[in-house]
């Protein structure tokens, strides 16, 4: 019986076009792509841009880079958890930052409420296996809270960019799905095909995010 690099790991359950290949990378093209993670951390450390949030997306960006790499590379359990906890830090990072500037919370508060609200995030991913409810509700309260600061006149990010970031983001979703339910498909196409095109608006779209934060005088 012939052995696989990563066979001594549990196995993710495959949902994506690109044939699974024996060998030390199983997915090049959802491989390769996670280069935007690294770009936007790269750009984001070369920004001027205040240091919170500075420190706050390149670590997000370069620790969501390993994670997606080593699932790509992999396909196994482990990686899809530590891929899906990256995620997580990122959207509870993005919750953490709106809620001090929507309460005006000191730094002490926003790391608790940071470190509190990805703890339990993260729990929700290892018992259920799963974490989109938890990103999708973290990013959702983000959303709006920024909006309505916007709308009051008071907000920290700029409107423009903001918007530019969420139809990125959009975009990237319509590849994912194109590429899940097979409608932009071939297995054998090793080089790109949507889930790839996904991370790199993905990354775009973060790194356009970050830049959305008003620069402070």
């Amino acid at each position: 019986m012939n052995m696989c690099p990563w066979d001594f790991l549990p196995n993710q359950n495959y949902l994506y076009c690109e044939r699974i290949l024996c060998g030390w990378v199983e997915q090049p093209a959802n491989t390769w792509s996670n280069i935007g993670y690294l770009m936007a951390a790269i750009l984001v450390l070369r920004s001027l841009k205040p240091k919170t949030e500075k420190i706050f997306f390149f670590w997000a960006s370069f620790i969501l880079f390993l994670g997606s790499t080593f699932f790509h590379m992999s396909g196994t359990h482990l990686g899809k958890l530590l891929d899906v906890g990256a995620m997580l830090i990122l959207s509870m990072g993005i919750c953490a930052l709106s809620l001090q500037r929507w309460f005006a919370w000191d730094k002490r508060k926003t790391y608790i409420t940071y470190a509190l609200g990805l703890g339990v995030s993260l729990l929700f991913l290892f018992v259920m296996g799963f974490g989109n409810i938890p990103f999708g509700i973290e990013i959702l309260i983000s959303a709006i809270l920024e909006f309505l600061m916007i709308k009051k006149n008071r907000g920290f990010l700029e409107k423009k960019t903001l918007c530019l970031a969420i139809g990125i983001e959009f975009l990237a979703a319509v590849f994912l799905v194109l590429d899940l339910t097979k409608t932009w498909c071939d297995p054998d196409n090793h080089f790109i095909n949507g889930h790839a095109v996904w991370h790199l608006l993905s990354a775009g779209a973060i790194y356009t995010l970050y830049l959305s934060r008003k620069s402070e005088a």
